[in-house]
């Protein structure tokens, strides 16, 4: 399988070889490893976020990982472990799904690690439509009542798996606010900065629960009444005038 033969590579088998009895799960778009896990390792830093960067570049070299396009989005503690995770830049562009992460035990050695990260980005940064395109583009093929559109400030690097590769996209981001009857949506929608397509759409409204609204009231009873009594045309002690 196609696992295996990534499993015989260079870079996993030196690994390996320096630390037997590690698992692997490769990403088989990237060929690198999704997640790996064993016994622990040791590193060296005075920080989390110290020895995550060092495990990194002494452990992972032959792995390709673009450290210099790696940033911090969170560290994780919990009573027994803490996870380090990157997110990636290219050229300063933020890379959607990107995803670096090292799992360490409270005395800092690590675990676990997986790298859903890209070393062959080589695209223009420079978008060939505007914001107010991208919008008009984002509505397409949306059947509902579209209420406004949203257009973020930043442009996205939108990684497409084919068939043992990735498809780099310079994208806008667009949100889209529609109503179709009572139910409403709202769509994430990634829009192709070179030429309009929509390369991805997500309703971000994953529950709905209509307002209850009070029951008409019931139609008036019909009510009939017969009335029987005397007259007194002109004065109240003669009721026969």
């Amino acid at each position: 399988t196609y696992q295996k033969e990534l499993r015989e590579t260079k870079g996993w088998q030196q690994f390996t070889a320096k630390h037997p009895g590690w698992r692997v799960e490769f990403n088989e778009e990237n060929r690198k490893p999704h997640r790996a896990y064993g016994k622990s390792i040791a590193t060296n830093g005075s920080t989390y976020e110290a020895c995550a960067e060092n495990f990194i570049a002494q452990e992972l070299g032959e792995f390709n990982i673009p450290f210099g396009d790696l940033y911090v989005t969170g560290k994780s503690l919990s009573t027994k472990h803490c996870y380090i995770n990157y997110g990636q830049r290219y050229n300063g562009v933020k890379v959607l799904f990107s995803r670096m992460v090292v799992k360490m035990t409270k005395d800092r050695r690590v675990i676990m690690f997986g790298a859903d990260v890209y070393d062959d980005i080589n695209i223009n940064i420079n978008p060939t439509l505007g914001p107010t395109q991208a919008a008009a583009a984002a509505k397409v093929g949306i059947d509902e009542t579209i209420l406004s559109t949203e257009v973020n400030k930043d442009l996205f690097i939108l990684p497409i798996p084919e068939f043992r590769k990735y498809n780099y996209r310079l994208v806008y981001e667009v949100m889209v606010e529609t109503i179709g009857g009572e139910i409403p949506a709202s769509y994430r929608t990634w829009v192709d900065a070179e030429n309009g397509e929509v390369l991805y759409r997500d309703n971000q409204v994953k529950f709905h629960t209509p307002h209850p609204t009070a029951p008409p009231p019931p139609p008036p009873a019909p009510i009939e009444v017969d009335i029987t009594a005397t007259i007194y045309p002109t004065y109240s002690y003669n009721p026969s005038a």
